[in-house]
């Protein structure tokens, strides 16, 4: 059976690239791993390896093509005990789109400002890239947005977007939840006076970005606030699975936005977590917690159901 090889996305608001160079030709013998092409985005060169082994069929898009959208079909393997010839004669057209030109953006989470702060804007359009690129494999990247849990590596299939489903994110916030509390409780035994200061300067970094309605800086100071209180609380591996979500965390947010209290109750709960781990009281911390993350959830369910998924 013929097998097609798929535009790859790069990351998560990838949606075309620039076929840049095949390192294969029709009736090469493919290996899996084995290099066939290289991929141009607008930040980077990256080089496709064979999830599956054949030989090259046909190549549906050419060398120096741009604007093949992700998931069109690049060429086609014959599979095993196949005839590159009767493997061609089951591919499909090419459907690369014609190059475009205007700039790209990039949807930025919905967020509404603290209480008497102004309406968030609409975010600027992305700016062109200006600094340097680099040259890493796809199986590289791949691994990558694995470990942040933004792909799932399936076989004969390669990486696919991670699909999102209201039972997921229910077991996502869950999960965050229990980790949530076990680094509060170790953060409210463990935190000195000065770590406390720092602490209350991330909360307060982020009540400052969402009274100017500055999603990107929001993003970051909460990333702050919560590594922060995972550095007090001292267990690194609890800290790394909780690192390894934020970038799933925040993809999520980025499509479905917040409710219109959010960001209000986020202020609220950072300001009592806070102040539960200043009282050095585990328990309160715990509460808060749990409560903040329970939030969480039912806030974004409910964004996920207004949009249409159930």
């Amino acid at each position: 059976m013929s097998i097609q090889v798929l535009m790859p996305a790069l990351s998560p608001t990838m949606t075309e690239g620039k076929l840049a160079k095949w390192h294969v030709k029709v009736g090469d013998a493919v290996k899996s791993g084995q290099v066939i092409c290289e991929i141009e985005t607008d930040k980077a060169t990256m080089e496709v390896e064979a999830v599956d082994e054949g030989t090259v069929a046909k190549i549906l898009v050419e060398e120096g093509t741009e604007g093949v959208a992700v998931n069109t079909p690049i060429c086609v393997l014959a599979g095993e005990g196949e005839s590159a010839a009767d493997a061609e004669t089951q591919a499909p057209a090419a459907k690369a789109e014609a190059p475009r030109t205007e700039a790209k953006t990039e949807e930025k989470p919905k967020a509404e400002a603290a209480p008497a702060a102004p309406a968030v804007a609409a975010p600027a359009p992305e700016p062109e890239w200006k600094g340097g690129t680099q040259h890493i494999t796809v199986r590289e990247a791949l691994r990558q947005l694995e470990g942040d849990r933004l792909v799932v590596i399936e076989s004969h299939k390669g990486a696919v977007l991670r699909g999102v489903s209201r039972k997921f994110v229910s077991d996502m916030h869950d999960m965050r939840g229990a980790l949530e509390a076990l680094l509060v409780r170790n953060a409210a035994t463990n935190a000195t006076d000065e770590q406390i200061g720092e602490l209350r300067r991330h909360a307060l970094d982020y009540e400052n970005a969402a009274a100017v309605g500055d999603p990107a800086r929001m993003i970051e100071a909460n990333l702050r606030f919560h590594r922060f209180i995972a550095a007090i609380a001292d267990n690194p591996e609890a800290a790394r699975i909780m690192d390894q979500g934020w970038e799933l965390v925040i993809s999520i947010r980025n499509r479905y936005g917040f409710g219109e209290k959010r960001v209000t109750a986020i202020i609220d709960q950072h300001r009592r977590l806070v102040d539960a781990i200043a009282r050095h009281d585990p328990a309160l911390a715990m509460a808060v917690a749990q409560e903040h993350c329970d939030s969480a959830k039912d806030d974004l369910l409910a964004q996920m159901e207004r949009s249409g998924v159930r």
